[in-house]
């Protein structure tokens, strides 16, 4: 079978957290000249380093130990590499292997690597890459170890090509390899992965300062084109309001992720000159999450009461600045479109104070910790109200991306939380549901029918069957899809509105005069 006959059959679709108030009047200053480019305070220069916002501090670059959103928004693409590319228009094409065959029956991949040198001087083998593909299937995330579910065997065939040997065809594999699941770092590079990561990318990661920002420098031993950026700085920025002030002030030449306060600016500043707004495609769904081990929740009747006391548009108004689309579905990639009538627990705060009475339950009060940041702020105060409104009391808990992660998401020592990220909807396979600690065999058959279908129209209508039997079994509660829209300088260029994996890829980016 031939790349051209692989990608027609698998062509397919595919975390922003975000103190001061600063007004528009900031903006339209700014953009009369008062500000300055990558924090020099003068006028409003084209240089060749480019600045960026981004909504949380990175509390480590293992993107397979890490599941957060940071890492791979820097390092995909950009640092590491993965083995294949998804375009925007979901074909798959040949990245850091030059080329690849699939066998008739679709369970043997020859890849055939290209000649490419790591940011440490040491040249790309396939060693490199089967070292890379055994850790990255060592994953504990559901839609980075869903990847690596039907693979038999991963070996080196000589320095330039490896073959990775499947039990059965598998949609998820091919799919995997153009993300996380196939990005490449050199032999033993994941000793220091959380720390400082090698790859083969255009950039090379150069400075780390926790919790301030991280640098990156343009490789100049990059095996394709040279990006125009010398130097990218990401800026760790948690206050949206303080991103927007800093973009007016000339301190930074990108807002790269606006889906809480910020959004409430986004008219009003895009329609300044010198400032534009970029919507990208629907990256995240934020969501509740029960944890199974709480007693109550083992009665479905009480997880279904908190569904049915869920007024999504009151959330998305008040909180998102009525911007973000209301779904009752867990659809990641997205791929299906559902009517307002498919949701299994709709707005119905009179049946959730029913059941809850079935229930024997009163009074209830659940322990909700929460990112103190970003779309939470407001969105946890509008959720504690209208469970409040059913008999149900939230202990609000705000905590650090650090403490959240290692608490909640690793350890799950919550009872009920929101959050948002880019998980697939493979995250909630068995045996830990995710961090729901759910375990439901019927979505696990599912999501494995799915990925031994023979096209992508089967493998489409069987994901959807499991993204209902998740939203049924109300472990998990979608609330809305989230688009991270991008407040950037008018004259930035190259900026991606299709995101594979989060990333913010910097290849392309450059200044409109410099094109």
């Amino acid at each position: 079978m031939t790349n051209e006959t692989r990608l027609r059959r698998s062509s397919s679709p595919h975390r922003s957290w975000l103190a001061i108030g600063v007004g528009v009047a900031v903006l339209a200053a700014s953009a009369c000249g008062a500000g300055g480019s990558s924090g020099n305070g003068g006028s409003r220069e084209q240089r060749d380093q480019i600045v960026i916002a981004l909504p949380n501090e990175v509390a480590s670059w293992d993107y397979i130990a890490n599941p957060a959103n940071g890492p791979k928004q820097v390092l995909v693409l950009n640092v590491i590499e993965p083995l294949l590319e998804l375009k925007a228009d979901r074909t798959i094409e040949p990245l850091l292997a030059g080329s690849y065959t699939v066998s008739e029956d679709g369970t043997t991949y020859d890849f055939a690597i290209r000649e490419a040198t790591f940011h440490n001087g040491e040249p790309l083998t396939a060693d490199d890459v089967v070292y890379s593909l055994k850790y990255n299937r060592t994953a504990e995330v559901g839609d980075v170890a869903q990847a690596f579910e039907a693979v038999k065997s991963i070996d080196k065939i000589d320095d330039r090509h490896v073959r990775v040997t499947l039990k059965r065809p598998s949609q998820s594999f091919l799919r995997g390899m153009t993300g996380p699941a196939g990005m490449v770092i050199p032999n033993d590079g994941a000793e220091t992965l959380g720390t400082h990561p090698v790859g083969t990318g255009p950039y090379q990661f150069e400075a780390d300062q926790p919790g301030v920002q991280a640098t990156l420098t343009r490789y100049s031993n990059h095996w394709g084109e040279q990006p125009y950026f010398a130097k990218a700085t990401f800026r760790f920025m948690t206050d949206e309001n303080a991103s927007v002030g800093a973009l007016g002030a000339g301190d930074i030449d990108m807002v790269a992720a606006l889906a809480g306060d910020g959004m409430l600016r986004v008219d009003s500043v895009s329609g300044q000159d010198g400032f534009d707004v970029t919507m990208p495609e629907v990256s995240r769904v934020t969501y509740l999450s029960l944890n199974a081990d709480v007693e109550a929740f083992k009665d479905e009747r009480v997880r279904q009461a908190i569904a049915h006391a869920i007024d999504r548009k009151a959330i998305i108004d008040g909180a998102y600045a009525g911007r973000q689309e209301a779904t009752c579905f867990h659809d990641l990639p997205p791929m299906n479109k559902w009517k307002e009538g498919d949701c299994p627990y709709p707005y119905d705060p009179d049946r959730a104070r029913e059941l809850l009475d079935d229930a024997g339950i009163s009074d209830l009060t659940l322990n909700f910790p929460y990112l103190n940041s970003g779309i939470y702020l407001d969105s946890v105060q509008i959720l504690a109200d209208q469970l409040k409104a059913v008999g149900i009391t939230l202990d609000l808990v705000p905590m650090d991306i650090a403490s959240y992660a290692e608490s909640v998401v690793a350890n799950r020592e919550y009872q009920l939380t929101q959050i948002a990220g880019t998980q697939k909807t493979d995250a909630w396979v068995c045996p830990s549901g995710f961090f729901t600690g759910d375990c439901n065999r019927d979505f696990d058959t599912l999501l494995d029918e799915a990925d031994r279908a023979s096209d992508t129209e089967e493998w489409a209508s069987l994901r959807r069957e499991a993204s209902e039997e998740l939203s049924n079994r109300a472990y998990v509660i979608p609330i809305a899809n989230i688009s991270e829209e991008i407040l950037h300088r008018s004259d930035l260029d190259g900026i991606e509105s299709f995101s594979s994996h989060s990333e913010i890829d910097l290849r392309g980016m450059r200044w409109a005069s410099s094109n």
